[in-house]
């Protein structure tokens, strides 16, 4: 978990410094050993399925509920909470990933393996669903997918879902955080982040827009997602979102 108690408050940053940095980190990640990339991929993926798992222990039921449910009238089953007032509490999994550009990290394995249910099936959640990102009207939102049936090229080329299938529905992001039965795990792509989690993305402002007041939500955690050299001493700015945890190749 990145500790933020040490980062410090940039000054604002310049747009032409911002851009600079940028540059030089697209041009770092687009000039990278083809031959290295699968196996740091690897690694990262194998970190971000660890970091979930560690999420999804600490955010347990069994160890983190309404106090409305901590007393002795509750009865846990298969992550399913019953009290004597004849209501159930069901928890739900979010996972909102996305579809790689270009040489950003590939989480392909990963996403496979969720929808597989080859992981983290046995972790009391009742239901497990992935999302994934779709440009509309200048406006990022995210809709639910489960296989890659569900996706087409969109915005930039980037896969996309389509929201004539049925397996995919538009997500309501404030209305899921809000609900204290569901937990959200977001895994970040970006072009750069900081040691204390700042983000860099590619200046279009989506995800800083959509995700804005995550940390609003104790149930909404947001995982960076970058190679090594991604890691920068980066400009920001007080509206940028702040990472939680960052999976990386780092040794």
């Amino acid at each position: 978990m990145i500790n933020h108690n040490n980062a410090k408050i940039n000054d604002i940053p310049s747009d032409d410094l911002k851009k600079k940095i940028r540059k030089k980190l697209i041009a770092l990640r687009d000039g990278m050993d083809i031959s290295k990339k699968s196996e740091k991929e690897l690694n990262i993926i194998n970190k971000a399925e660890n970091i979930i798992k560690n999420i999804l222990d600490k955010n347990s039921y069994n160890k983190n509920i309404d106090n409305k449910n901590t007393g002795n009238d509750t009865i846990y089953q298969n992550n399913v909470i019953n009290d004597f007032s004849g209501k159930k509490y069901i928890r739900n999994l979010y996972i909102f990933a996305y579809r790689a550009k270009g040489n950003e990290v590939d989480l392909i394995q990963l996403i496979k393996k969720l929808w597989n249910k080859e992981i983290f099936s046995e972790s009391g959640y009742t239901d497990i669903q992935l999302a994934f990102p779709k440009i509309e009207n200048k406006k990022m939102e995210f809709y639910t997918a489960a296989s890659e049936d569900d996706f087409a090229p969109g915005h930039f080329g980037i896969l996309e879902p389509v929201i004539q299938n049925d397996n995919v529905h538009k997500i309501d992001f404030k209305a899921l955080a809000a609900d204290k039965n569901n937990t959200v795990i977001v895994l970040v792509p970006g072009v750069g982040f900081s040691k204390n989690g700042h983000r860099m993305g590619y200046g279009a402002g989506y995800y800083d827009k959509y995700f804005e007041g995550a940390c609003d939500f104790n149930n909404v955690v947001l995982v960076g997602i970058a190679f090594d050299f991604q890691i920068y001493d980066i400009p920001y700015d007080s509206y940028d979102i702040i990472m939680e945890y960052m999976a990386t190749n780092q040794v």
